[in-house]
């Protein structure tokens, strides 16, 4: 089509897609982006590209708190379509489907949380959500507006987040240069 061209040819820059709601995601997530892979014969994100995302978006974090080469091969929709241009599939509520403001209750003290990701279905929407149980089985929701962190967990990973623990005690917002997902496992 034209819209990653530059005016006198080649590409400067991949396109990204949208899929509406959460029935869409999940017929994605269980199968549908494979049977594209396979039809177009793409791959998903390669080493190569990972370790570029994992540089960029380094510098915009405190060293040490967010492993981007393991977070970001979590990004399963994401279509390698040649070096240095990948398309990924973002996903977008549908109206009805847009979750209440998750960020309710003031910030209280910067925390490191290790835990097992319990449910992450909403990381890749906006905003990124997802659900860790630490040990005593206590319960965390976390939430982030970055880009950085589309796809940055599955369920079953062992993680530790180190950010903005709230007032109500259960809530953990990633929201600026000292906040971090590193995977353990």
């Amino acid at each position: 089509m034209g819209l990653a061209e530059k005016q006198n040819g080649g590409l400067i820059k991949d396109v990204d897609f949208l899929v509406y709601g959460l029935d869409n995601f999940r017929k994605f997530k269980n199968g549908g982006l494979q049977k594209i892979r396979e039809k177009l014969n793409l791959g998903s994100i390669s080493r190569e590209h990972i370790e570029w995302h994992a540089k960029k978006y380094g510098k915009y974090f405190q060293p040490g708190l967010t492993n981007f080469s393991e977070t970001l091969k979590r990004k399963w929709p994401a279509l390698q379509i040649g070096p240095g241009i990948l398309s990924t599939i973002r996903f977008v509520y549908n109206e009805n489907e847009v979750p209440p403001d998750p960020v309710i209750s003031p910030f209280m003290a910067k925390v490191s949380i290790r835990g097992r990701v319990a449910e992450a279905e909403r990381v890749s929407f906006m905003p990124r959500i997802f659900e860790i149980s630490s040990t005593g089985n206590r319960t965390f929701k976390v939430v982030t507006y970055f880009w950085a962190f589309y796809c940055a967990v599955k369920e079953g990973d062992e993680v530790e987040v180190t950010g903005n623990l709230h007032q109500d005690g259960n809530l953990i917002t990633l929201d600026n240069y000292y906040s971090g997902i590193k995977i353990l496992n």
